[in-house]
């Protein structure tokens, strides 16, 4: 689910993470790889390695789910 790489490429893809807890409640997170040039000078700051992967969640729920979503988590 989600939406599939372009050009090969991770970046942008988005994945879906159907979840359901214990008590019953079911979300789907919405994650999407982004690009560490992209990212905001306070999360660039945080990266310590020459390489790594930032898995940004952009929607708990498939009804607040765009591919242009803000990162909220």
């Amino acid at each position: 689910m989600g939406d599939p790489p372009q050009d090969g490429r991770a970046l942008g893809v988005i994945h879906v993470a159907p979840q359901r807890w214990s008590d019953g409640t079911v979300i789907e997170p919405h994650i999407r790889f982004e690009d560490v040039a992209t990212l905001p000078q306070e999360v660039a700051d945080l990266v310590v390695y020459n390489h790594c992967v930032i898995a940004a969640g952009i929607a708990l729920f498939k009804k607040e789910y765009k591919p242009d979503n803000s990162v909220v988590a």
